[in-house]
C-alpha cells in the first residue's frame, strides 16, 4: 500500500538522494542495485533506484543546490514503476551520452568510460522488469543510440572500451526481438512486474 510506497521512496534518497545519500558515486549506487532481492517489491525497487539515479544524480557535475531544491524534494519517484517512463528516462540518458560522447573523437577526448559503463548497466537494470513488456520497436533506438557510442569510441581501444562494447553487446543479445515477447495476451498476470535472470 501507500505506506510501502512511500518507504521505497525514502529508501531510494537514503541510497543516492542528494543530501542524505549514503553514496555519493555510480558504482556504489550500482553495486547496491544489483543487490536488491529478486522480489516482486526488490524488483520494483531496482527499477526505481536505477531511473533515479540515471535522471537526477547521472549528471557528472554537481546538481546545484536549486536544482535539488526542485526536484528531489519532490519525490519524483511513483512506484509502481511505469514502462513508459522507463523508457523515458533511458532515452533521455542515451541522447545525452550519444550527443556527448559519439561525436568526438575519442583520440581527442576520452570519454569516462567507467561513467557509460556504469550508466549502461543502470538502463539494463532499469530496463530489464520490463522485459516481458517492451516491444522490439520500444529498443530499436535506444540499441542503435548505444551502437554509436561503441563504435564513435573505437578508436582507442583500451580495456574499458571493450568493457563498453561488451556491455552493448549483451544489451542487444538481452533485448533481441527473440527476447521480447511479442504480441503477448495482457493478462492480469502480465501487470506484475517479472524480473528474468539471464
Amino acid at each position: 500500500g501507500g505506506g510501502r510506497r512511500q518507504y521505497a521512496r525514502l529508501l531510494i534518497l537514503r541510497i543516492a538522494g542528494t543530501n542524505e545519500g549514503f553514496f555519493q558515486s555510480s558504482a556504489g549506487w550500482l553495486s547496491i542495485a544489483r543487490r536488491l532481492p529478486r522480489t516482486e517489491r526488490g524488483t520494483q525497487l531496482t527499477t526505481g533506484l536505477a531511473i533515479y539515479i540515471l535522471q537526477y544524480r547521472s549528471h557528472d557535475e554537481q546538481p546545484t543546490e536549486d536544482f535539488v531544491q526542485t526536484k528531489v524534494s519532490d519525490e519524483p519517484i511513483q512506484f509502481p514503476v511505469q514502462i513508459d517512463w522507463v523508457l523515458d528516462v533511458v532515452s533521455t540518458c542515451v541522447d545525452s551520452l550519444t550527443e556527448k560522447y559519439a561525436a568526438t573523437d575519442a583520440r581527442e577526448v576520452v570519454p569516462p568510460y567507467e561513467l557509460l559503463c556504469t550508466k549502461i548497466a543502470l538502463m539494463d537494470l532499469a530496463l530489464q522488469a520490463f522485459l516481458n513488456h517492451l516491444k522490439p520497436s520500444d529498443m530499436s533506438l535506444i540499441l542503435q543510440k548505444l551502437d554509436l557510442l561503441a563504435l564513435a569510441n573505437k578508436a582507442t581501444v583500451v580495456v574499458q572500451w571493450h568493457e563498453m562494447k561488451t556491455l552493448v553487446t549483451l544489451m542487444h543479445r538481452k533485448y533481441s526481438a527473440e527476447n521480447l515477447r511479442i504480441g503477448r495476451d495482457h493478462s492480469p498476470k502480465a501487470k506484475q512486474v517479472l524480473f528474468i535472470d539471464d
